[in-house]
């Protein structure tokens, strides 16, 4: 009996010994890995010196870019290519991951860091790609020309094929009557004294080249050159026969 006794003791500490603890003690768990999602955004890239940025077309905020497909200068100077604008946007749609910004240099200035995995689209910016407002969109011919006004950027950007050159100016208030004319003045820094006049009026224009009917004239005389030319007008069509 007393045998018994003392067996049913020794079990009995051998449970308790053996029981997990529920309070007194915090409990260890695995912790979980943190997921990073991949996104795909679609903006304005530019690159310059301590410039690397994107400017995301769906909620205008900026990030700074850190290349990890090495690629991306080499297709920008090709988007840019054959008037590069300094510090000039280009189109592009780049997917990679989303972290909080820097806290030193430029980077720190911007919403946020943008590590690029994949470089789905990178060319130059055109009335067909164009993700911002802009008021109008002109060319010409002979020599061959382009140029993108466009408040919403902040700028008038010219480029010149045939001397393979291209300059930003700045945005101005153009005159106009609000239906048939616009006159945009300006010059290509704050003090420059290359200036810039564009003349737009609201009449059929050609291009001499195809078949599209334009419903604007334009006029540009930089310095003592002028060149004419045809424009689109932002949110109108074009008629083409």
């Amino acid at each position: 009996m007393r045998k018994t006794f003392f067996i049913s003791l020794l079990a009995l500490a051998a449970i308790r010994c053996t029981e997990t603890p529920k309070t007194g003690i915090a409990q260890l768990q695995p912790s979980t890995p943190s997921v990073t999602v991949p996104a795909t955004l679609r903006g304005y890239y530019v690159l310059g010196n301590e410039v690397n940025t994107l400017r995301n077309c769906t909620d205008n905020k900026q990030y700074w870019v850190k290349d990890e497909t090495r690629s991306l200068d080499s297709l920008y100077q090709q988007a840019c290519f054959p008037a590069p604008i300094p510090y000039e946007a280009v189109y592009a749609v780049l997917t990679g991951t989303i972290g909080p910004k820097d806290t030193l240099g430029y980077a720190s200035e911007t919403d946020g860091i943008f590590t690029v995995t994949r470089v789905d689209t990178l060319q130059s910016k055109n009335r067909f790609n164009a993700c911002l407002p802009w008021e109008f969109w002109c060319h010409g011919t002979e020599p061959f020309w382009g140029l993108q006004i466009s408040e919403a950027e902040g700028g008038i950007f010219f480029k010149n094929m045939a001397d393979e050159t291209g300059a930003q100016y700045a945005w101005d208030e153009p005159k106009t009557d609000g239906a048939t004319s616009w006159t945009y003045e300006t010059n290509l820094l704050p003090g420059s004294k290359e200036m810039l006049k564009i003349v737009i009026k609201k009449e059929k224009c050609s291009d001499g080249m195809s078949d599209i009917e334009y419903g604007y004239s334009v006029v540009v005389t930089r310095g003592k050159e002028t060149l004419r030319g045809c424009a689109v007008r932002g949110g109108e069509l074009i008629r083409t026969e």
